[in-house]
């Protein structure tokens, strides 16, 4: 079965080319035409005397010598004879046929490469979404990870240096003379989460190494007076920083009222 469902027929063509024909060539070469298209023989057939006789059911090769005398005669077909071979082989050619033959190539390969480039276009937009959902993914995935903004890490790198630099403060406090209060040996990552809520406070930032000298100055708040002594939990407090500087801690002499201003052990809202 031929590889395209229909072929043009131009019917005024065939009759004024065959009008002049014997009744058994027509029948022969419309038989030849329709086995051309069949068979995808680009309109040309080739063959002995009696392999071109089958073509036409019935006919002898006798017959099938004049067919070709006829189609010769009246320039209805090209035919050749090939006498360099024995049995002698004949090829008979249409030259409408041939031309629809090339043609359809020509409209098949030309529908090929727009279906092949339609092919590309989709692949390439397959490709598209896939990269978009893979970058969206990617971009989640660092939502996800907590992977921080520029602003964010420059914060982060500033607190990780904040850390050390409150640490080694509070150590040089803690070794001051007549000062008992417990070094620092590790910032916890509980203190570190207390430390950056006291870095959002600005008096608190400003203010905490002016608070941390005033320390040893205070009888109280070195543990020269009671057994209690400033810790870095106490600190932390949201208020501890305030109420040092305004003298709550100060010594009696100084106007501050000491120990009567003992730090509550209310829960602390950091905490």
């Amino acid at each position: 079965m031929s590889e395209y469902p229909w072929t043009p027929w131009y019917t005024s063509d065939y009759l004024s080319a065959t009008r002049t024909l014997e009744p058994l060539t027509r029948a022969w070469w419309s038989d030849t035409l329709f086995t051309m298209y069949e068979f995808g023989l680009d309109g040309e057939v080739s063959g002995t005397l009696e392999q071109l006789a089958r073509l036409c059911p019935g006919l002898t090769v006798e017959q099938m010598q004049n067919v070709l005398k006829d189609l010769q005669h009246w320039n209805t077909a090209i035919v050749t004879r090939n006498g360099s071979v024995t049995p002698e082989v004949w090829t008979v050619v249409s030259s409408k046929a041939k031309s629809l033959s090339a043609e359809r190539k020509g409209n098949a390969t030309r529908q090929q490469r727009w279906r092949d480039r339609q092919k590309e276009e989709a692949k390439r937009h397959r490709n598209a979404n896939v990269t978009g959902q893979n970058q969206n993914h990617n971009q989640n995935q660092n939502k996800k990870g907590n992977l921080s903004s520029p602003r964010e890490r420059g914060a982060d790198k500033g607190l990780r240096e904040f850390f050390p630099e409150f640490q080694a403060a509070w150590n040089q406090m803690a070794s001051s003379k007549n000062v008992t209060c417990s070094k620092c040996m590790k910032i916890s990552d509980r203190w570190k989460k207390k430390l950056k809520s006291r870095l959002a406070d600005s008096f608190w930032r400003e203010h905490w190494r002016e608070a941390l000298a005033k320390i040893p100055e205070s009888d109280f708040l070195s543990g020269r007076r009671t057994d209690w002594k400033a810790t870095v939990e106490f600190f932390m407090r949201p208020d501890s920083v305030l109420k040092i500087m305004q003298g709550d801690y100060d010594n009696s002499e100084r106007g501050g009222n000491g120990e009567a201003n003992l730090p509550r052990h209310d829960p602390d809202p950091d905490w």
